[in-house]
């Protein structure tokens, strides 16, 4: 009995580990959390999130080589701090590999550089293109304008970086209009700091999964209305004339310049660097346009218009809409031209998603102008959810029309009926068609009962 009490009141000490495995034991304790960080960033990434829109995406083949997209979401992943209303580029096609024939010039900047507000045509490359096609007409120049509003200097780097694999022969640079309250700029919603690194360190961070997806949650429910777009942008409404910003800002500039200029002699490109402040007192007005006929003027700026995108087709739709008014119809010449369009339509609907609606519903404009009414009613339909206003009522009843045409009255009625319902200030207009529209069935009503039997 001694002998049993005495086995069982000893005490067993824990093995002792040593220092090497206490070392181990406590890294993988340690490495645990950012473990399961990764498997989330994975997880997230596998649903589509992370990474950015490239500023440029290949389409598809063509013929010389590969249709290359210049698309709105490269030049929007820049705003991190308000990305439901970021900055806008134009959207731009051409060829990949260059064309031995080509010249290549590459517009970079701000809205200063992309002309906006104005319309496209009166941009600063609508205007270089015609000088340089004009006194180099044994090429083709291709002028590409990849301004983007609301972008300082360090977000035009990184577009120019992009933008650089594509063979420029010049590249012309106009900023430093933003570099306080542009994104990325020093006083913006989108402010990353004052030095470069902490500007790369803020790019690499926002490309994260986790960070976009807890954005996401963080801006769902966000009402910005009642603020303009320069409002949203100015995270301080005053930089006084001593404010260490100021000093911070042209410093960013200089450095982000050269980099510019630096990569771009890697390239083998021309570089030329344009500085405000900007002036156009001096600029001559654009004169009227003869609709009688397309004027050389107007040519021009349909051929300065890069083919394969959502504004070439609407220029090419205005264009020929007032020959067909003025002359009553459209010639072989003119239909050749609106069928090239809209070869181009269908390309770009069917390799380039977008959230805008231009393409198809110019698209199924050249159809309904060229009379090929069940061609135009798909892509007419594509588009009818995003359409509002007045848009959506000049679509409606380019789609009446095409249902007419086709022997379809009960969805022309049904497109009429919803919208005298659900229109607002343009239901008015829906029930006058509708009442037209109720009259006209009644008129081939009786001339059905009224014919004689064959």
């Amino acid at each position: 009995m001694s002998h049993r009490k005495q086995q069982t009141g000893h005490v067993v000490s824990p093995p002792v580990l040593s220092a090497r495995k206490r070392f181990a034991f406590g890294l993988l304790a340690s490495l645990l959390p950012l473990l399961l960080v990764g498997m989330i960033e994975l997880a997230l990434r596998f649903c589509g999130l992370g990474g950015y829109t490239p500023m440029f995406r290949k389409l598809g083949p063509v013929p010389g080589g590969n249709l290359v997209l210049a698309a709105q979401g490269g030049a929007a992943s820049w705003f991190f701090a308000n990305p439901d209303r970021a900055g806008t580029s134009e959207q731009y096609t051409f060829v990949d590999p260059k064309p031995t024939n080509n010249v290549r010039v590459l517009l970079l900047g701000e809205s200063a550089m992309q002309g906006y507000p104005e319309p496209r045509h009166l941009s600063s490359s609508a205007f270089l293109q015609l000088m340089l096609q004009d006194a180099w007409s044994e090429r083709q120049v291709e002028v590409i304008n990849l301004g983007t509003t609301a972008i300082a200097s360090f977000p035009v780097l990184g577009i120019l970086t992009e933008a650089l694999q594509y063979q420029p022969d010049l590249v012309v640079i106009y900023l430093g209009h933003n570099e306080f309250f542009g994104t990325y700029g020093v006083a913006s919603v989108g402010s990353a700091g004052a030095r470069q690194w902490i500007l790369q360190a803020t790019r690499w961070f926002h490309s994260l999964a986790i960070v976009q997806a807890l954005q996401r949650f963080r801006h769902r429910g966000d009402s910005t209305e009642n603020r303009t777009f320069m409002e949203q942008m100015m995270a301080r409404t005053y930089i006084g004339p001593n404010d260490s910003l100021r000093k911070a800002a042209a410093n960013l500039l200089y450095q982000n310049l050269g980099e510019m200029i630096r990569r771009c002699q890697a390239k083998g490109a021309k570089v030329l660097i344009c500085l405000p402040p900007s002036n156009e007192r001096d600029l001559a007005p654009i004169g009227l346009d003869k609709l009688e006929q397309f004027s050389p003027e107007v040519q021009r700026e349909i051929d300065a218009t890069p083919q394969y995108s959502s504004w070439y087709l609407e220029y090419v739709y205005y264009g020929l809409l007032c020959r067909q008014k003025i002359g009553g119809g459209l010639g072989t010449a003119e239909k050749q031209l609106a069928h090239n369009a809209i070869e181009q339509g269908h390309f770009l609907a069917e390799h380039m998603p977008s959230d805008t609606d231009f393409t198809q519903r110019y698209t199924g404009f050249l159809h309904f102008l060229c009379g090929e009414f069940a061609q135009a009613i798909p892509c007419l339909l594509a588009v009818q959810p995003q359409q509002t206003g007045i848009d959506r009522l000049a679509l409606d009843q380019a789609l009446v029309v095409c249902y007419l045409e086709t022997q379809q009255a009960a969805k022309a009625h049904e497109v009429l009926t919803s919208g005298a319902e659900a229109a607002g200030a343009y239901a008015e207009q829906y029930k006058a068609m509708l009442a037209q529209l109720s009259k006209l069935q009644k008129i081939r009503k009786d001339e059905t009962n009224s014919a004689p039997p064959r």
